[in-house]
């Protein structure tokens, strides 16, 4: 009989440790022994829950995948479903059907392709094993120059929280190249692709969000949103992506106060002495004349006095 409860599909962050009584101190050798002693007392004819252990055996009893998931498992406000356990482990999801995926090779990668690998900061191990790069590469035409290369996958439901150190299979490449934005992945998950030609794009943003950059692009209406895990990468690649974008259409005028308010015209030459004299800019102030130039000094004109009051009939009578 099975120790262990069956991971239930409405469970958003799933833990593999208490699912299945497992000591977290132990060893990832020991977690695959006692996994191992579980999935032989499940019946043959259970597919459902032997899918399920052999997918917390492919994660826990490889030091890298666990080190990935102990990172999304000691928060609780991640969300860890079934689908993210399938991904992480490479194990096809219980129930679904197989994804066909494109063989995995070894191809080299152009020149320019392999010289933009070669500026990221922490993703060798990606560029060398990722089957991404490698569908991204073939989906680029021989006239078109690459500049920049990052690994992400598309922000949606399924991709988020799968942890950094799965980048060799799972993630997927967002390839820039001189005329549009290039994105491919391949696992034995799935297989998405997409595309952003640069002369849409209208905005780049990008957001720091726990483990991860989320990066979104509006072209032409549109919201393109990628994550990222390689947070080292990431401000270089959209600062490379934001260089590219079309100007805006409408500018903000920077007029200054001089062209503006242009100078006066100075007095004549054999012009007055310095003094207070009616503003040519402005009739309702006076501006100092120093003797040769108007100064900045303005002040508020006096008002002409006031005309006599006009005289009664009775004055003009006498």
């Amino acid at each position: 009989m099975l120790g262990a409860p069956p991971i239930s599909g409405a469970i958003v962050h799933i833990d593999l440790y208490s699912v299945y009584a497992l000591d977290s101190g132990q060893s990832s050798a020991e977690l695959a022994q006692r996994l191992s002693e579980q999935l032989g007392q499940v019946a043959p004819h259970d597919g459902l829950t032997r899918a399920r252990i052999q997918t917390a055996l492919a994660i826990l009893s490889d030091p890298g995948r666990r080190s990935a998931y102990d990172v999304l498992v000691a928060d609780p406000s991640i969300p860890i479903t079934e689908q993210t356990l399938a991904a992480m482990s490479g194990v096809p999801q219980p129930g679904a059907a197989p994804v066909p995926s494109a063989p995995v090779t070894a191809a080299p990668l152009r020149s320019d392709l392999a010289a933009a690998c070669g500026q990221l900061k922490g993703s060798q191990k990606w560029t060398r094993k990722s089957p991404s790069l490698r569908a991204a590469q073939a989906e680029l035409s021989s006239d078109e120059k690459v500049l920049a290369v990052l690994p992400a996958n598309l922000d949606s439901a399924g991709s988020d929280w799968l942890g950094m150190e799965l980048t060799a299979f799972w993630t997927g490449a967002l390839v820039l190249t001189d005329r549009r934005l290039v994105y491919a992945m391949e696992s034995r998950v799935g297989q998405e692709r997409a595309e952003v030609l640069v002369s849409a794009m209208d905005s780049v943003n990008w957001t720091r969000r726990l483990l991860e950059v989320l990066i979104t692009i509006s072209a032409d209406g549109d919201e393109h949103a990628f994550t990222t895990y390689s947070t080292k990468d990431a401000p270089a690649f959209v600062a490379r992506l934001n260089s590219m974008v079309k100007p805006t259409q409408s500018t903000t005028s920077t007029t200054s106060a001089s062209s503006r308010w242009p100078d006066p015209p100075p007095p004549p030459t054999s012009g007055p002495p310095p003094g207070w004299y009616q503003n040519p800019n402005d009739p309702a102030q006076q501006r100092w004349w120093d003797g040769s130039t108007w100064t900045e000094h303005i002040q508020t004109a006096t008002p002409p006095p006031p005309p006599p009051p006009k005289p009664t009939a009775e004055q003009e009578n006498k």
